[in-house]
């Protein structure tokens, strides 16, 4: 992460230190859906058996970046640069719900999970005009690092102590690659805005808290082993933006 972020201080000092009127900066920000199947289904069979829990799925949230591009010695139409973004899930809950089968189904286990990502990213937009006067259609892709990071918080009133709840903050640095359609509508010489819809693939194979990586409880409690869960930060995005040309 640590060579991604060098990589983009320098792209981004190069850029800013073109002519004027040859560096366009978006600002973005909309909302993010959060992949998390794995996660998702690892919390809900901690719960023991659905039909006495409680569960609220990270499948959602916001995201807001900007861009830093230029179109200096390329082709018109097509700009280069770096991108910038953080984003922030909805917090999943997990919890048991009182049971008339007393505590013989019921695990005890209360938690809350909450994903956040930032990323730094080398990339570039291709568009093209449309029929009408200031209207732009255009394509981009990036790739770069992200730092990714799964807060779960547990509370325990464990009835049946084979299951056990890890709690912290565990994390990881992922690769990150996105794609995007942008509609873009030029306001005047300097200005645009833009609707832009995009997928994004940050998957994380294993998250850690210090050294110890989080783990599906219900595997280890039902097969005996520690299987890592998947914590996949990828999602599909739909976003606005404003776009300023210096």
């Amino acid at each position: 992460m640590s060579k991604t972020i060098l990589a983009a201080a320098l792209g981004l000092a190069l850029s800013s230190a073109l002519p004027a009127q040859l560096v366009d900066v978006n600002v973005h920000a909309g909302y993010t859906t959060f992949a998390m199947g794995d996660l998702n289904t690892a919390n809900d069979n901690l719960l023991g058996y659905p039909m006495f829990g409680h569960s609220a799925h990270v499948e959602n949230g916001v995201v807001a970046g900007a861009d830093f591009t230029t179109q200096r010695l390329v082709p018109a139409g097509l700009a280069w640069g770096l991108r910038a973004e953080v984003m922030q899930s909805n917090t999943g809950e997990f919890k048991d719900a009182p049971s008339t089968y007393g505590t013989t189904y019921q695990t005890g286990v209360i938690f809350t999970d909450q994903a956040t990502l930032s990323n730094v990213l080398l990339g570039g937009a291709y568009a093209v005009p449309l029929v009408a006067d200031g209207l732009t259609l255009g394509v981009g892709a990036w790739i770069g690092g992200g730092h990714a990071v799964l807060n779960q918080n547990a509370t325990m009133n464990v009835s049946n102590p084979k299951f056990r709840v890890q709690s912290g903050s565990f994390s990881a640095d992922v690769p990150v690659a996105e794609a995007e359609g942008t509609l873009s509508y030029r306001l005047s010489s300097r200005v645009s805005v833009d609707l832009n819809d995009g997928w994004r693939w940050a998957d994380a194979a294993q998250v850690k808290s210090g050294s110890t990586a989080l783990v599906n409880n219900w595997q280890r409690w039902y097969r005996g082993a520690s299987q890592p869960v998947n914590v996949d930060f990828g999602g599909i995005t739909g976003q606005g933006s404003v776009s300023v040309s210096f």
